[in-house]
């Protein structure tokens, strides 16, 4: 019988130590204990503090618990570490802005779609943003790209206060009243972006 270079099939991998300590910390979180979670993070921050999952779960802990300005100190952190992250510009916008440092966040907003355009969120609230400015143009447009990646948004617009003053507008009747799959040749564009 020839011999054969099969390789034997490796033993699965083993979850490091740090990837145990970090799912138990999840844990905690989805159990509604933040503190907890929070000093376990810490832990693994104090090893690796780059650490965007544990940066992360802790700003998410500091901010169910309405310490927004630590949860942005957390956010911070992961930015200055992983600065091509939209989803923790996303988080270090949404803490700003809970924290009432809207100029900030709106900046931070900004940066998110420049990293996603896909982040539907990010452009609602950049509607909003410009929307409370009364700079009608910004908060349509922003508004049609966010409806457009998520359309149950258009739902959300009509009650948003930010967006009342918009309520007759026909262009805003186009943008919350259109179909997902709508022949509307303004939502075609927002799409494709052109």
């Amino acid at each position: 019988m020839p011999k054969t270079n099969a390789a034997k099939a490796a033993p699965p991998r083993k979850p490091a130590p740090s990837d145990r300590t970090f799912e138990k910390a999840r844990a905690y979180f989805r159990d509604g204990d933040y503190g907890a979670a929070l000093a376990i993070a810490n832990q693994i921050l104090a090893r690796d503090p780059e650490n965007l999952d544990a940066l992360s779960l802790a700003s998410g802990c500091c901010s169910l618990q309405g310490e927004y300005e630590q949860a942005a100190e957390y956010d911070r952190r992961a930015i200055d570490a992983h600065p091509d992250s939209a989803q923790a510009w996303m988080t270090f916008a949404l803490d700003l802005q809970n924290g009432g440092r809207l100029e900030e966040a709106e900046e931070a907003y900004r940066r998110v779609v420049e990293l996603d355009p896909s982040r539907a969120m990010a452009w609602y609230h950049l509607a909003c943003f410009a929307a409370r400015r009364g700079d009608t143009g910004t908060a349509l447009e922003n508004l049609a790209r966010a409806s457009a990646e998520r359309p149950e948004l258009r739902e959300e617009a009509k009650s948003q206060p930010e967006f009342a003053p918009l309520l007759e507008d026909p262009r805003f009747d186009r943008i919350v009243n259109a179909k997902p799959d709508s022949e509307d040749p303004y939502a075609d564009w927002m799409r494709s972006g052109t």
